[in-house]
């Protein structure tokens, strides 16, 4: 028997019950939870129940039965996504743990965006999650030959196109200041100072400065090797070291050969003794903001201002994308504002073209005078020739009214 179940971040009353070929069937019921609606949700629950019997006996279930949890396991095997992603599939798990593919619908899309928007999060980010789904299901159907459909096709969400938020120096003074003092208080986040310097000097990402191996730094070629799982994309990459984040990186490196000389890692965890790598800095962070007054800026606004100082101190924004590791320039189209300083250095340049624009004293008032006559000449001349039309309309006018019978 059909038996009903609620989710946390579901609004809807959920079944579950056993299929005809012993599958583990679990459906949302589209019907509000509530103790007044639990009836209807029982009788309906049993009548999904039915209906996966009759399909079985007409032969429906001849093609096989494939959950989103096959889906998603087959294709981190075979993909082997970055953190991204994964973060990605954990999420759309709480959705759709399982269900069966051919049972996950358009109206279960909707209410899945709909569920996450409730509880604040962006179109941008549910365009994300819901991305990685399409795009499994899209290898599944290419390499594996699934017979599925997409129920995410043509349901994403806008993408939605924002100003970015970034430091100006003087702010970024103000935090610097501020983590300097924290580095000799070493149970008040003392690595913050070498995040920080790195995520303004490199535009990384938190998750791939936390991540960050002592074998990816390359000191000779002064860069850093980024896996393609470390990243949203699927190639590796580098990004250039300047001096500010190679002092940075001296820094880790004196801290790691005094507490722990066995890591493999340039942020490690002092609670692990570096078996692994810091997992979060948020705490630390969302600290030094509210401490310096800025309690809005986000770390990810971090890489927003490596961005936004490439692009007012006169990089391009092919440059400033490359920069960033985008896989198009679209995105850093949001910092092309940013180019109106650079710009206008450049229009300024033209002021110093051999060309003499300027008029002398005695030359503003002559060509003041001649102007002023040829002014006046004009307006004699147009309104002698309104006065000579009004003339002739009148006269016109007059012939026609003494023809009038």
């Amino acid at each position: 028997m059909a038996k009903l179940f609620t989710r946390t971040n579901s609004p809807y009353f959920w079944t579950r019950f056993t299929g005809p070929k012993g599958q583990d069937v679990r459906l949302s019921l589209s019907i509000p939870k509530g103790r007044e609606f639990k009836e209807a949700a029982q009788l309906k629950a049993s009548q999904l129940e039915v209906q996966q019997w009759d399909d079985w006996k007409s032969g429906k279930f001849d093609r096989p039965d494939y959950s989103f949890d096959d889906l998603m396991i087959g294709w981190v095997e075979d993909k082997k996504p970055g953190d991204a992603d994964l973060n990605c599939i954990a999420k759309l798990s709480d959705q759709f743990t399982g269900m069966l593919l051919k049972d996950i619908k358009g109206k279960d899309i909707a209410e899945c965006k709909r569920v996450w928007r409730k509880s604040g999060i962006s179109n941008n980010t549910i365009r994300r999650r819901l991305s990685t789904f399409s795009s499994a299901i899209t290898y599944a159907r290419s390499e594996w030959e699934w017979d599925i459909e997409n129920p995410v096709s043509g349901r994403l969400p806008a993408e939605e196109i924002y100003e970015a938020d970034h430091l100006s120096y003087k702010q970024a003074q103000l935090f610097v200041d501020a983590l300097k003092i924290r580095r000799f208080q070493p149970y008040n986040a003392s690595h913050l100072l070498d995040f920080f310097i790195l995520a303004i000097h490199t535009g990384m990402r938190k998750s791939e400065i936390l991540s960050l191996k002592l074998e990816q730094i390359d000191f000779e070629h002064k860069c850093i090797h980024l896996k393609a799982s470390q990243q949203k994309g699927v190639k590796r990459t580098a990004t250039p070291l300047n001096d500010e984040a190679i002092a940075a990186i001296d820094r880790r490196l004196d801290y790691i050969a005094t507490k722990c000389p066995n890591t493999l890692w340039l942020f490690p965890s002092p609670t692990s003794k570096g078996d692994n790598h810091l997992l979060d800095v948020t705490t630390g962070f969302n600290s030094v903001r509210k401490e310096v007054g800025l309690p809005n800026i986000r770390i990810h606004d971090l890489r927003h201002t490596f961005a936004s100082w490439l692009v007012q101190r006169g990089n391009s924004l092919y440059e400033t994308s490359k920069a960033l590791r985008h896989a198009s320039i679209k995105p850093t189209e949001r910092y092309a504002h940013l180019e109106l300083e650079h710009l206008r250095k450049t229009h300024d340049d033209l002021s110093q073209v051999p060309v003499d624009f300027n008029l002398k004293e005695d030359e503003k008032n002559t060509n003041n005078s001649l102007a002023n006559e040829a002014w006046k000449k004009s307006l004699k001349g147009k309104h002698k020739s309104l006065k000579t039309h009004k003339s002739a309309h009148y006269s016109h006018t007059d012939e026609n009214d003494s023809n009038t019978p």
